[in-house]
Formats: structure tokens, sequence, C-alpha cells
């Protein structure tokens, strides 16, 4: 696997249709990790966000959990299967770098018009804005961050 990994932030509008552009940045990352023009994108285990990840990536989960769980073929290894692989979408990359957020994926984002990208190494992640601002515990830099990309695309929360 290759060691590049997702870095930076990008606040991106969501169009009617759903649509909204992966950051160039990411879609490089997804494009040297993987063989084909898509990405994963699931709901974030520790946050109220979603995750998108390389396709590539979905091995590596299947192996942690294996780890973590040893054969002990318990619910709670059941319910992390689930989350790792049942609650969460392949979806395709325009030419353009956009994604389609199914309706459920948008529900449980809770993204509406607007969607922050946040590089996080292995994965990135994507934020409603008001939401990620309201996180306790939130860098004071990084609300910062967010705060400017509002500002300089004129969006109000």
């Amino acid at each position: 696997m290759t060691t590049e990994l997702f870095h930076g932030y990008a606040l991106n509008a969501v169009d009617a249709k759903n649509r909204v552009s992966v950051p160039a940045a990411f879609r490089d990352v997804i494009l040297s990790r993987s063989d084909t023009r898509a990405v994963v994108i699931a709901i974030s285990e520790h946050s109220p966000c979603l995750i998108g990840y390389d396709s590539r990536r979905s091995a590596k989960l299947q192996a942690d959990i294996e780890t973590r769980f040893a054969g002990d073929w318990s619910p709670a290894r059941d319910a992390q299967a689930r989350l790792a692989f049942g609650a969460s979408e392949h979806v395709g990359m325009e030419d353009t770098g956009r994604i389609i957020l199914s309706p459920t994926l948008k529900d449980m984002g809770e993204i509406d018009r607007h969607a922050f990208f946040l590089g996080a190494g292995e994965y990135f992640e994507i934020w409603n804005p008001k939401l990620l601002l309201d996180s306790p515990g939130l860098d004071a830099r990084m609300a910062r961050i967010i705060r400017r990309q509002l500002d300089d695309k004129g969006v109000a929360l």
C-alpha cells in the first residue's frame, strides 16, 4: 500500500442532486492508492460525521477486526463488522471529482448545503461544518480554519 495520506481541508457546496466535489488533493490520494475511481463513504465510529477512504482500506479494516476479536464471534464483533462494512457505500467519482451522497449518507452525516472535508491520515472526514464547530474539544486553531473557510465562501451558519 502506498504511503500517501489524506492531508488538508476544504469546504465544498452540496448541490440539489446531492453532488459534492472531493478536494483535488484527496482525489489524488484516492487515485494513487486504488485501481478504481471510487471511494468508500462510511459512518464514523466515534464522531457525528462521515469518513471516506480508498477501497483497499477495507482489507485493513477486516484485518483489524480479526486481530481485535481473534476468532471471538461475539455480538461485539458482529456490531463492529456491521458498522465497518454494513454502514458504508461504494461511491463512484465522476471525472470532475464529484461524488453523490445518498440520502442515507447525507442523513447519517447530517450534511446539508455544505460539507467540510478534513484529512485524517488513512481516511478523511466529511462534516456538517456547524457540527464540527460545535464539537467538544475542537482545537481553537481548527475552529479558526473552519470559520475562515465559511467566511471566504460567504456561508452563514
